[in-house]
């Protein structure tokens, strides 16, 4: 993955999630960004990296649950399997943005945002790219 795109992806979502990232919604909100990042091509180091970050700025004493939160998502099968679970997708996203407050405008950038970097690495032309109306979880 394109380090500038990541330096940049990282700064942007520092920036913009850190006034949501409070208690009680920024583990849903950890939860969900991790899932869109690894479904937009973003590597678990990377992922991992981002969510450090906007816990730093945050100061959000939980990074330590946070960082496994991370881990866990990038674990998850990316497709859904009768009785198993799944790595949350753009859906579940807004929905916890939502709770958190965060406009829609903004959650549409922000998935924006994740679909550039996307873009820059040859690898991922294949996998798509990650739509508002996704209905993956």
């Amino acid at each position: 993955m394109n380090n500038e795109a990541i330096t940049e992806l990282k700064e942007f979502l520092v920036t913009q999630l850190t006034p949501y990232w409070v208690q009680g919604v920024r583990n849903m909100l950890c939860f969900t960004l991790a899932g869109v990042l690894r479904r937009g091509g973003v590597s678990e180091s990377d992922a991992k990296d981002i969510i450090a970050a906007i816990c730093d700025a945050a100061n959000d004493e939980e990074k330590k649950v946070r960082l496994k939160t991370v881990s866990y998502q990038y674990k998850l099968p990316l497709e859904y399997k009768a009785g198993g679970k799944v790595c949350a997708g753009v859906r579940k996203f807004r929905e916890a943005a939502r709770e958190a407050g965060i406009p829609g405008e903004l959650v549409k950038a922000i998935v924006e945002s994740i679909n550039k970097v996307k873009s820059q690495t040859s690898s991922s032309a294949s996998q798509g790219s990650l739509q508002m109306g996704e209905h993956v979880l």
